[in-house]
């Protein structure tokens, strides 16, 4: 069974948008945004192989950034998950949000480029960007923005920061 369709939807694809439509779209958005062709000649990447190519965003000071993987061809609405965990076609929803994430395009400029609501079910719904990213809708339940799972990872590494923090001191005080 392929996992991270919301509830609230009851196909787990979606809507499909084609990957060269995407890189396009976002481009227009971000002329900065970039992705390697599948067939350029000369050139190898992990992944080219199976069909898989990467999502980047190219900085001022000549260096790129990695966005996001994905497949070629036709990239469902909804990531596509495996019944062991594994990602089986990370969907376009799943992309749109790291997009947004590393800051090279707006949630707004994306709705409207690509005509969707990358919000779903009810407006004042928050849901867990951890989880979001993953293609899976899990409401937030508090003011951190995240699930309950997430929250006690993030809690458990402030605190082993802070003794990480301690343990420096005492050995600094120390020598």
């Amino acid at each position: 069974m392929l996992l991270g369709s919301p509830s609230v939807n009851d196909d787990p694809f979606g809507t499909p948008i084609i990957s060269s439509d995407m890189v396009s779209g976002l481009r227009k958005i971000n002329p900065d945004i970039y992705s390697q062709e599948q067939h350029t000649w000369g050139l190898w990447y992990p992944g080219k192989a199976r069909g898989i190519t990467t999502l980047w965003v190219a900085s001022s000071d000549g260096t790129s950034r990695k966005i996001s993987a994905y497949n070629y061809g036709a990239i469902p609405e909804f990531t596509q998950i495996g019944p062991h965990g594994d990602i089986i076609a990370k969907g376009w929803r799943a992309i749109f949000e790291k997009v947004v994430r590393c800051k090279a395009a707006s949630r707004k400029a994306i709705e409207k480029k690509f005509r969707v609501n990358l919000e779903l079910g009810d407006p004042d719904t928050v849901y867990c960007g951890k989880c979001r990213i993953s293609g899976q809708f899990v409401k937030s339940e508090n003011a951190s923005g995240l699930c309950y799972m997430h929250e006690l990872t993030r809690k458990d590494v402030l605190r082993w920061q802070q003794r990480k923090a301690q343990m420096r001191e005492r050995l600094r005080r120390i020598i």
